[in-house]
């Protein structure tokens, strides 16, 4: 197994553990307004954003404080295979947000 995907298996039982046993919600944002949700989408990280979505409900059209969502953010990385899972999961196109910069999250 390479490291990256060692990574993704490492974030998700993180990401399980923090919800399951800590009870951390899915939906609180950063004080930039980032979810778990919108991390999960920087970091193309499928499972997780699965995760978040099926199993605990994540809000899918949640903004951050330049307006951005999740769906923004993977079509902005042209990851259109988690566009179509966000918009297939109740993610609404959202044209009102500013130009997106990714940092280094």
């Amino acid at each position: 197994m390479q490291q990256q995907e060692v990574e993704k298996y490492i974030y998700i039982y993180m990401v399980q553990y923090l919800v399951e046993q800590k009870h951390m919600d899915v939906d609180k944002s950063s004080r930039l307004g980032i979810t778990p949700l919108m991390l999960a989408c920087v970091r193309e990280n499928l499972d997780i954003i699965k995760y978040l979505v099926e199993i605990t409900r994540a809000d899918v059209n949640k903004k951050d404080r330049n307006n951005v969502t999740a769906l923004n953010i993977s079509r902005a990385m042209r990851k259109l295979d988690i566009a179509q899972y966000l918009v297939e999961n109740g993610a609404q196109e959202n044209r009102n947000h500013t130009e997106i910069q990714f940092l280094n999250l």
